[in-house]
């Protein structure tokens, strides 16, 4: 840095020292917010109903006039819209008809998140949402806002945080994150490879849920009408022909659902390379962070502070494989999720979030009348089917009550595999069957702790424990009355008596 050349955080005050408004491009982005409160799927209906001749003339001029006045709102709002840094106050006025003049403190702010959208591209532009602690949501995004000026946000706010944890002599000395370093730390980061072998051992199904809105659309539009003829023709020979019938629809219907599979898996793996494409978790002086995305790049960060929960999530064939997905629970919007961690990379984020402290012994059990509730159930949804498949494959709908020894057995196994446990810095679980579940909540960041009986629950003796952080809960079901109380005491008394700051 030249005699001459200013600090970097006094050029970025300057560059953020006049209001500014953001980009033009920004009223597209007002106008599609706008949409989306309306309500997408009312507006392509009545869209629809337009071009299939159902509105008049006159309603149709009216819909060009309120499609104006959309343009007419998103242009002002984007011209009353200004944001500023004076002294240590982050400004924001906005308003038509009434001015709102939103101040928010700089060592307030928790994190500035940066995305960049496909359509912010080709100008150069991002989305800043900045997040304090004061609530759950977002307090202000800038929806079109040019990066450097972005980034300068976010490191004046990472240094006035800084300074006002210095001053206050608040600190977190139990964990890794509490010691700062000066230059980013890179660790863990995602190849291609990385993302396809993620995308593949999910569950196919999973990713099949997108096609329901083309469904929607091509059902609309008649497309579907020849497969809804041919599906139709095949139930009334089997009703008809006999058992010849039964079989070809069993095949049609086993090979709709291969194909299904196929498409989902395939869509999974599409989906996870474009979401996380260059997945990084870096370790900054301010926290953490994490970039990814190919036609939509996201940047989240986050203090150690704010991570409430860590989580790991995975299949079987992934944990054969010997990865899982991570997730950093944080404090309100924007958790970092971390898919293909090894148990190498868990334990190293681990550490910097929750510290040296091992994690809770898995060693205490639920009530086995888990099993029981969750086969009832079933015994219940198994008669509502039967009853209505009755009027129309007579004997055979009693097939359906087939599932309830089946759920059963499988939810005794799952019974078998689900764990809990606490110790004096944190209470952890884990269950599942296929897929299978982890999770861990430092006890000093509960905030709330309950203990529920349902009906079925008082008459046996048993309770429901319930932690909840401000980025997340935790819950214990079918446990002994006693327990649950002795574990609410601990959990309250433990964060009753840590000194630490849990923001």
């Amino acid at each position: 840095m030249g005699a001459d050349e200013p600090p970097p955080v006094d050029a970025d005050r300057a560059m953020l020292a006049e209001p500014a408004r953001q980009s033009p491009i920004a009223f597209v982005f007002i106008a599609w917010r706008f949409v989306r409160r309306l309500g997408v799927s009312a507006i392509a209906a009545a869209v629809l109903f337009v071009v299939n001749g159902g509105l008049a003339a006159g309603l149709g001029l009216l819909a060009v006039g309120a499609s104006g006045a959309l343009l007419v709102f998103s242009a002002l709002s984007w011209w009353r819209m200004t944001f500023c840094v004076v002294g240590d106050e982050l400004v924001l006025t906005r308003g038509i008809a009434s001015v709102e003049r939103l101040v928010i403190p700089l060592e307030r702010v928790q994190s500035v998140n940066i995305d960049q959208r496909l359509f912010h591209r080709p100008f150069g532009l991002v989305r800043a949402a900045v997040d304090t602690a004061g609530s759950t949501e977002v307090e202000f995004e800038i929806d079109a806002i040019d990066l450097a000026r972005a980034e300068a946000l976010r490191r004046i706010a990472n240094d006035a945080r800084s300074a006002a944890r210095n001053v206050s002599g608040t600190h977190e000395a139990s964990t890794d994150a509490g010691r700062t370093v000066d230059a980013d730390v890179i660790l863990l980061q995602r190849s291609p490879r990385d993302l396809l072998r993620v995308g593949v051992t999910k569950f196919p199904w999973a990713g099949f849920v997108v096609f329901a809105p083309l469904i929607a659309i091509g059902g609309e539009f008649g497309a579907l009408d020849p497969f809804l003829d041919s599906a139709g023709d095949l139930a009334d020979d089997a009703v008809t022909i006999g058992s010849g019938s039964v079989l070809a629809a069993v095949l049609v219907v086993g090979g709709i659902v291969v194909a299904a599979t196929v498409l989902g898996a395939a869509f999974q793996v599409i989906r996870e390379i474009v979401t996380n494409w260059d997945l990084t978790l870096s370790r900054t002086p301010s926290g953490l962070r994490r970039t990814a995305g190919l036609l939509n790049t996201t940047s989240r960060s986050s203090t150690a502070r704010r991570v409430q929960i860590v989580t790991t999530d995975d299949t079987t064939p992934q944990r054969r494989l010997g990865f899982t997905r991570l997730t950093l629970h944080t404090f309100g919007t924007g958790n970092l999720d971390l898919p293909g961690s090894t148990r190498t990379e868990v334990e190293t984020v681990r550490r910097l979030v929750v510290g040296e402290t091992p994690p809770p012994p898995l060693d205490r059990r639920i009530s086995r009348w888990s099993v029981f509730v969750a086969a009832r159930a079933t015994a219940v949804v198994a008669l509502v089917a039967a009853a209505l498949l009755w009027f129309v494959i007579g004997w055979w709908s009693l097939a359906v009550f087939a599932l309830v020894p089946i759920n059963a057995v499988v939810e005794d196994r799952r019974w078998r595999r689900r764990r809990w446990g606490l110790h004096a810095d944190g209470v952890g679980e884990s269950y599942g069957l296929v897929w299978r579940h982890t999770g861990e909540l430092p006890l000093r960041k509960a905030q709330v702790v309950t203990v529920r009986q349902s009906f079925f629950e008082r008459r046996r003796g048993l309770a429901t424990l319930h932690i909840s952080t401000a980025g997340g809960s935790f819950r214990v079901p079918f446990i002994d009355l006693a327990d649950a109380d002795a574990a609410r005491d601990r959990v309250l008394h433990r964060a009753e008596i840590d000194r630490r700051p849990v923001l």
